[in-house]
């Protein structure tokens, strides 16, 4: 806290209780009163009142503006006057009103930019803001940006800034128009975004409680809607949180992005609707995406750095986990890049997986021409030996529930797979319950419920205790051929076995030797 002009408070003492005829001396002593009834101190408190009002007033002389590192920026068209706020606009051509603004803000220091009705930008508006924070501050429902050209946020990547935009409406018209952020600290919030993509880099990024409404990718390029890029310099912080995603250009193709993190974060409770094919979220470091719910014809999820994926609804599309793409042959690297997929729902969807994936507790309704779950082995080529392990799932129909197949055709033929696990899963609807492709081996298939049987084209696969197996064991790839001359599927019998092939005695020569043994015992305690 700043320190008090006045370091000890006037003593307001002052006599309030003067009588008719009393005299006034220069001492309250000498006409019988008290000290503070005396003309000298009556005149003294009023000297140390003067002064300190003065001293509050020099105070002044270090503050500028009509307030401190914050501006209220208003527009005539919705009733304000130049004696209202410091910059007025008049909601038609608002790029020199908000310069001035900016230049001012960011010249005493940074602050808060509060925003109040609608403004039209024509031009782009750059925030260089060496060692200033900065935010945009508007009232929900109330405060509208009309974009024509970007907003950038620039930092110094040694001086990280904290940059705002809260509670506006930022739109455009015919085009995408993004706003970027360098080398700072971003927070958006309770804002509407429609036609308006976002980049940061290098940033602690939080994106929560926003609408993100999509009419045209006119002006994406190659960009996502929202793009968070990391730096190995610096220990980010990244969520995406709450916003709802609404993307409606049902004649567009081809694929887009529209959540992109090089970096680790989180994505959680978004709501998720699109109307097109092509849309996808794509992490190459370890994200974690759980509580979202998603819907589209074909929206594609791709973790290529690993973590976890929990507790999403997934309607329509793909989801690719990837434990493969940047490993290359280091075990570590692989290791540190594991994934988890665990207590989804996928309607009408397709779940595929590289590498030590596991894949637990989930419920897929797969689309009746797919694989519920397909597993491919590394689409580099390299021989794999970190097969996914794929539990306690509820698959209802698909061609194949899980089917383990070769790569791409980019591999060579001789690449292959080994030691996936697939135990307890319920397997319904779906013409072949598990398929094993011909380049796995060392697989266990054990504990699964389904109809049907198992498929398998590798080699040296276990597939024990699965409900197709007859009687208590055996029977399929289970249990022997034939034995003590029975052929089929052979169940224990009396007397396959004599007392002679096992060595064993009868009960009489095991009742004379525990008889012996207590003779001999008896003989020696005398």
């Amino acid at each position: 806290m700043a320190d008090r002009p006045l370091p000890a408070p006037l003593p307001a003492d002052l006599p309030e209780d003067w009588s008719s005829g009393q005299i006034v001396a220069p001492e309250g002593a000498d006409v019988g009163l008290s000290e503070q009834h005396g003309y000298n101190y009556l005149m003294g408190q009023v000297n140390a009142a003067q002064r300190a009002v003065n001293t509050i007033n020099e105070g002044f002389d270090g503050i500028s503006g009509k307030r401190t590192c914050r501006f209220v920026i208003g527009t005539s068209t919705a009733g304000w006057t130049q004696a209202d706020c410091d910059y007025l606009c008049d909601g038609t051509n608002d790029d020199e009103g908000f310069r001035a603004a900016i230049s001012a803000l960011t010249g005493r220091g940074g602050g808060i930019m509060v925003l109040a009705g609608t403004y039209n930008l024509t031009k782009k508006l750059e925030f260089r803001t060496a060692g200033a924070d900065v935010s945009l501050m508007g009232t929900p429902g109330e405060t509208i940006l009309n974009l024509s050209e970007p907003m950038t946020f620039y930092g110094n990547r040694f001086d990280q800034r904290q940059w705002g935009v809260q509670g506006m409406e930022l739109r455009s018209a015919t085009a995408m128009v993004g706003m970027h952020f360098t080398y700072g600290n971003v927070v958006i919030r309770d804002c509407r975004l429609e036609n308006i993509y976002v980049q940061a880099s290098s940033s602690d990024v939080f994106v929560t409680s926003n609408t993100f409404a999509i009419n045209t990718i006119s002006g994406l390029s190659n960009n996502a809607i929202l793009q968070i890029i990391g730096s190995d310099s610096i220990d980010q912080v990244v969520v995406v949180s709450g916003n709802s995603f609404t993307e409606n250009c049902p004649s567009i193709s081809g694929s887009h992005t529209l959540i992109y993190m090089a970096c680790e974060g989180a994505i959680s409770g978004n709501q998720i609707t699109c109307t097109s094919h092509g849309w996808k979220i794509m992490g190459d470091e370890a994200i974690t995406v759980t509580g979202n719910t998603m819907s589209s014809p074909g929206f594609t999820i791709i973790t290529n750095g690993g973590g976890s994926i929990f507790g999403n609804r997934i309607v329509g599309g793909y989801l690719w986990a990837d434990n493969q793409h940047y490993a290359d042959d280091a075990e570590t690297e692989r290791n540190n890049r594991m994934i988890s997929v665990s207590g989804n729902v996928f309607i009408d969807c397709v779940l595929m997986a590289f590498g030590g994936v596991t894949v637990s507790g989930n419920t897929i309704n797969a689309p009746a021409d797919n694989a519920a779950i397909l597993v491919r082995q590394d689409y580099k080529g390299q021989s794999l030996d970190v097969g996914p392990c794929i539990v306690g799932n509820f698959i209802v129909g698909g061609s194949i529930g899980i089917h383990l197949t070769k790569a791409d055709t980019l591999s060579p033929e001789n690449a292959g797979a080994s030691n996936a696990l697939i135990a307890c899963n319920r397997i319904r609807d779906c013409g072949t319950p598990v398929k094993i492709g011909e380049n796995w081996s060392s697989c266990m298939v054990t504990d699964n419920l389904f109809v049907g049987s198992v498929v398998d084209q590798g080699s040296g696969n276990i597939i024990r205790l699965n409900n197709d197996d007859p009687g208590s064991g055996g029977g399929g790839t289970a249990g022997v051929a034939s034995f003590n001359g029975r052929a089929g599927a052979v169940v224990p019998r009396a007397g396959d076995y004599t007392a002679a092939m096992v060595g064993a005695v009868t009960t009489e020569q095991l009742n004379a030797a525990i008889q012996a043994a207590v003779l001999d015992s008896w003989e020696g305690s005398y």
